[in-house]
């Protein structure tokens, strides 16, 4: 797998060495490499556009979320296909988004409470 000199950083290996496919899918996250791995081959069985979104797992244990996007063509010289695409960090946006997402849930939840004391109430007023 060609990566650019600085790619090593996102898959964990020493800046000049290259990347094969065994590293890429060793430092795919557990719950993510079936799914990953499935568009990759459906993208090297048809050319088209590609993208998917996934964690990867470092040797320290952290986890970075990342998005790929590229294009699947063949080689006209060879017939083979070719994947080329970007790999991107997003780990802070998906990190935004749970954050809106927790809040979003206690903010239903708050006012599930509010309406509930609401009825409370005007049940209580209505019974005395």
């Amino acid at each position: 797998i060609w990566t650019s000199a600085g790619a090593g950083v996102f898959f964990d290996i020493p800046p000049g060495q290259p990347l094969n496919y065994e590293q890429f899918t060793r430092s795919l996250h557990p719950d993510d490499r079936d799914a990953v791995l499935a568009k990759l081959q459906a993208a090297t069985t048809q050319p088209g556009a590609f993208s998917t979104d996934y964690r990867r797992v470092y040797a320290d244990g952290s986890v970075r979320w990342f998005a790929d996007s590229g294009t699947a063509e063949r080689d006209p010289a060879t017939g083979a296909m070719l994947l080329r695409g970007v790999s991107m960090d997003v780990t802070e946006a998906q990190e935004t988004k749970e954050a809106l997402r927790v809040q979003r849930d206690q903010l239903s939840h708050t006012l599930r409470l509010a309406t509930m004391s609401q009825m409370a109430s005007s049940l209580a007023h209505e019974l005395n």
